[in-house]
């Protein structure tokens, strides 16, 4: 799942997730709507496995996702692997110690988000 308010980064972020092999990709740009998203994905036959999340959205803020999912007493929201994606290199270490399994800075490469995964999985891509 994509969550982002700004659509260029959604589709840039799909576009690569694509090339990289991964095809059913959810996007949102409300953390609202993800939230519910999320929820539904329990009982979908194309459960979201990994969350990409902007830091910064107009109506709140990825790392309150986060700390909701992680904080949260239903096993499903606490082990979803996360990756935080943010302009601001100095959110790396509140995202890594709020639960998120890694971070991207915008903007980011193929490389890159390849990279993160392949690292997240533990296998090559």
């Amino acid at each position: 799942m994509i969550i982002d308010d700004v659509e260029t980064v959604r589709k840039a972020l799909k576009k690569t997730l694509k090339e990289l092999g991964i095809i059913k990709i959810t996007e949102t740009d409300s953390l609202l709507e993800s939230w519910n998203i999320l929820n539904d994905s329990f009982s979908s036959e194309n459960p979201v496995d990994i969350i990409f999340c902007d830091w910064n959205m107009p109506k709140g803020y990825g790392i309150a996702l986060l700390n909701k999912l992680r904080s949260s007493h239903d096993d499903r929201f606490r082990l979803f692997k996360f990756i935080m994606v943010t302009g601001a290199e100095n959110k790396v270490l509140e995202a890594m110690d709020a639960g998120a399994h890694n971070v991207i800075h915008k903007p980011f490469s193929k490389e890159i988000i390849k990279l993160k995964l392949e690292l997240i999985y533990n296998q090559r891509l």
